[in-house]
């Protein structure tokens, strides 16, 4: 069985509410050093395109759009 249906199954809200030591992912918006610190360690290719740009679009207020190749 191939893992292709694993990849997307991760939640970058989640992930980084645990990685930078929220209790909410709430807290996210107000720890933006905390977040962008573990942005530079985080592996982007196991999240949908679409949850990162909701990420950015909620953490750092960031209304950019992105697209994927």
């Amino acid at each position: 069985m191939s893992d292709c249906g694993k990849r997307y199954q991760k939640d970058i809200f989640e992930d980084f509410r645990a990685l930078v030591g929220c209790d909410f992912i709430s807290d996210l918006p107000h720890k933006k050093n905390e977040v962008f610190n573990v942005m530079k360690k985080v592996q982007y290719y196991d999240y949908p395109v679409e949850q990162i740009v909701d990420f950015l679009k909620y953490v750092f207020n960031h209304n950019r759009d992105f697209c994927s190749r």
